[in-house]
């Protein structure tokens, strides 16, 4: 008696070029009046397949060394502002033909009635379709790599205004083998995280512009940022650090700017050796 084997490998696939799926908006922030959404997902392969809806609560912040990353396991941010308990999706599992799309109706329900932000990640999943057992040959033992593609995105609720406020200070400036790190301290305030805008300006001794670049900025609590800058812009010397930051993105509607937040300009001195 011949026996078959069918042997799956699974790889997560992230947001690359072999992504098979694609969301819109990538940042869904809930109509507080209708308590409802909707985002699009998007087969990109030649295939059918089968896509997941889940929900899980993270953020996007900074590790210790300056470097941006999505922070999953913060259980006591996740007690106070996660939407999981209020949030549902319609449908959350369902198949979709190939260059094709489905809506999927986002609904929040119940929140506290708290004046402040709730949010959670949407990760919504592609699946290719598997043969069945009975298509593959008694003769041949077959393995196959399951390419599970995930992308990832933000759905939010605001109850009431957002209040939203932000400082930023240098903390230090340092080279290594990549170029001039700058690290910059975030500190925000209000009752919900800070997006916005920040142009840098690297001035020199004599008042010139070395270098300018806008960073976006999403920041959900304290945090220290690095901005690596290439080496060949900044020889030794005396430099300024100039920052103009702004509430808005483009990602984010008005109605979900801050009220309270008001453009503001800083200046710092550092030294390169």
């Amino acid at each position: 008696m011949k026996k078959i084997f069918l042997i799956i490998i699974s790889i997560l696939v992230l947001q690359t070029a072999f992504s098979q799926v694609v969301i819109h908006p990538t940042a869904l922030f809930i109509d507080p009046k209708t308590k409802t959404g909707t985002l699009e997902v998007f087969n990109t392969s030649e295939e059918m397949n089968e896509y997941d809806v889940i929900f899980k609560f993270g953020y996007f912040t900074y590790d210790s060394l300056g470097n941006g990353y999505t922070r999953f396991d913060d259980n006591t941010a996740e007690q106070k502002y996660s939407l999981l308990p209020y949030i549902k999706a319609y449908p959350s599992k369902m198949m979709i033909p190939p260059k094709s799309s489905q809506v999927v109706r986002i609904v929040v329900r119940n929140v506290p009635n708290e004046n402040q932000f709730y949010w959670t990640r949407i990760i919504v999943g592609a699946n290719p379709i598997i043969p069945q057992i009975d298509t593959v040959s008694k003769d041949m033992v077959t393995a196959q790599i399951v390419l599970r593609s995930e992308i990832i995105g933000l759905v939010a609720y605001m109850n009431g205004q957002n209040e939203s406020k932000l400082d930023m200070e240098l903390d230090k400036v340092f080279r290594d083998t990549n170029g001039v790190n700058l690290m910059i301290r975030h500190k925000r305030g209000g009752n919900a995280p800070f997006w916005g805008m920040a142009n840098m300006k690297i001035l020199s001794e004599d008042g010139k512009t070395v270098l300018e670049q806008d960073l976006g900025l999403a920041i959900y609590f304290d945090c220290v940022q690095k901005v690596s800058l290439p080496a060949d812009k900044l020889q030794p010397g005396k430099y300024k650090l100039h920052l103009f930051v702004t509430g808005e993105r483009d990602e984010v509607p008005e109605e979900f700017n801050s009220k309270s937040f008001k453009p503001f300009s800083k200046t710092f001195d550092f030294t390169l050796n």
